[in-house]
């Protein structure tokens, strides 16, 4: 186990009143000299919290993404470092004092505290799991629970205990192997996709790791919204997706030819076993 610190990211409003909602996490381990950060990509939770500050949440969600970029472009050699820089921080956005943590792996870490300390849901990984629905996808993994519960599921939840971690997942399904599926919203900027691109990628290494070693997977499928996503936005995710092989993506126009074929892999896995 390696010692490392970690700090959390807040918005402030009223430094008088030491208010603060955490919005991050970052992890600094001083013996690889490296950063990691992860960021709420969406405020809503603490909506009520800014509209009594009389604060914008677009404008927030900027200053956040800045705050974001600068630490990653940060090349701090110790953890004095770390702490000055967080100590200099003085605007809306603040950075807490480092505090000092036992971490195996950094990505899992982070993870954890993100769960623990940002999106308030203990020991579980966040995936935003039902957060997003999508009808079609609902029918069709109903009818293959129904037809076959032990090979599809709506609100799947994974248990790693070697790692005490929750895993939530919209859907999951077997086909051979176990398939783990999230609903994405891909955001309009171009640096905060591939920033989603690489915590999905995270994501999928873990899964591939702990759930069923190399015989499980995690599937991004990305839903259209009011607005559809550029094209170079969905190019650039699953690009990154691509080249690192963490996690398979499904663009929005690719779902329905996804869908028919998840249906025909259950159907046709369940004919194979029974055989």
């Amino acid at each position: 186990m390696t010692n490392a610190f970690y700090a959390l990211i807040q918005v402030c409003p009223d430094f008088a009143r030491a208010e603060a909602m955490n919005v991050g996490v970052v992890i600094f381990d001083p013996r690889a000299q490296s950063c990691h950060v992860r960021t709420a990509t969406d405020l809503k939770p603490i909506q009520a919290f800014l509209r009594a500050a009389d604060l914008d949440a677009a404008e927030v969600r900027d200053d956040v993404e800045r705050m974001q970029r600068r630490i990653e472009l940060e090349r701090w050699s110790s953890v004095d470092d770390f702490d000055r820089f967080a100590r200099s921080r003085g605007n809306l956005v603040q950075v807490t004092q480092p505090r000092s943590v036992g971490i195996e792996s950094a990505e899992l870490q982070l993870e954890q505290l993100f769960s623990e300390l940002v999106s308030r849901r203990p020991a579980r990984m966040a995936s935003g799991a039902g957060s997003l629905r999508s009808e079609a996808l609902d029918l069709v993994f109903a009818e293959l629970h129904e037809l076959h519960p032990e090979r599809a599921w709506k609100d799947a939840r994974f248990r790693v205990e070697s790692l005490a971690l929750t895993i939530d997942v919209d859907y999951a399904y077997r086909n051979g192997a176990l398939n783990l599926v999230e609903l994405k919203r891909l955001p309009k900027r171009a640096d905060s996709a591939e920033r989603l691109a690489l915590e999905c990628n995270s994501r999928g290494e873990l899964v591939s790791k702990h759930i069923e070693p190399r015989r499980s997977r995690l599937t991004i499928v990305a839903v259209p919204g009011p607005l559809a996503p550029a094209s170079e936005i969905v190019e650039r995710v699953s690009r990154v997706l691509t080249d690192l092989g963490g996690a398979e993506f499904v663009a929005p126009t690719a779902i329905d030819a996804w869908t028919h074929r998840v249906r025909r892999e259950v159907l046709e896995d369940h004919a194979d076993e029974s055989v």
